[in-house]
């Protein structure tokens, strides 16, 4: 389903990946894990977009992870 090769960040290990939004199905609770969800809608970022913008930067991230 992803067209885009996800990869881990050096400097957190945060796991950048593309992302998709999706939505319940009014009237369909409970048919298993996949039955209640409507088809994805769209991407969060278009496929020429750095993965870079859905997660904080450097500065803004408070992990102290050593790479």
């Amino acid at each position: 389903m992803k067209t885009r090769e996800g990869y881990y960040r050096n400097w957190d290990h945060q796991l950048m990946q593309e992302m998709y939004t999706i939505t319940l199905q009014a009237g369909r609770r409970g048919q298993g894990p996949v039955g209640s969800l409507h088809a994805c809608r769209r991407r969060c970022r278009p496929p020429n977009q750095s993965l870079e913008v859905i997660a904080p930067t450097r500065e803004d991230n408070n992990c102290t992870m050593p790479a």
